[in-house]
């Protein structure tokens, strides 16, 4: 299942008692968690602006819920941090999520913030939803909290090249990275 901007909480906050086995905390406290929604992106550094776009896109899902009447009637608030893609912050992010007790985080974008803030996250009990990381390795871990709503590298590889072959089958092309 493919879930995009506010689909995510939505999908999260509805009571559903045949919700895969992965969302394990069961539904009044994954709906207490959801009080509280966090986004950790890259704010600053290089990937600042997949981080800016981020950032806007959970500022108006949160917009979007609360416009609905929230979760259970109870409005959420959006906390956002930066990791600066970069490990180190991204894992004093990851940290601070989780002394706080957050339910739900969107996010990091960047597959070697990831890498260090999920185990944390699973750890926690903080579900973690990253909007732009490929990596295979990070779903490969099997951790229960991680939801991905992109294919990973592999997958992104196979399509691409179905993609060209269909679009393109029999003529040269040049790629460009």
């Amino acid at each position: 299942m493919l879930l995009k901007g506010a689909e995510i909480a939505r999908y999260l906050a509805r009571p559903d008692p045949t919700r895969p086995a992965l969302l394990i905390h069961g539904q009044d406290a994954m709906r207490v968690a959801l009080k509280r929604a966090d986004a950790v992106a890259a704010l600053t550094g290089p990937d600042a602006a997949f981080g800016q776009g981020l950032r806007l896109g959970a500022e108006q899902a949160v917009a979007d819920l609360n416009r609905a009447g929230g979760v259970d009637g109870q409005r959420l608030v959006l906390v956002v941090a930066d990791d600066g893609g970069e490990g180190k912050q991204g894992l004093a992010v990851a940290r601070r999520f989780a002394a706080e007790r957050v339910g739900l985080v969107v996010g990091p974008f960047n597959a070697g913030v990831a890498g260090l803030a999920m185990p944390v996250y699973e750890e926690a009990g903080i579900v973690a939803v990253t909007p732009g990381t490929g990596s295979a390795a990070l779903t490969a871990k099997g951790l229960w909290n991680v939801f991905r709503t992109v294919p990973n590298e592999a997958e992104q590889g196979r399509l691409a090249g179905a993609y060209l072959l269909g679009r393109h089958g029999g003529q040269r092309i040049g790629l460009v990275h």
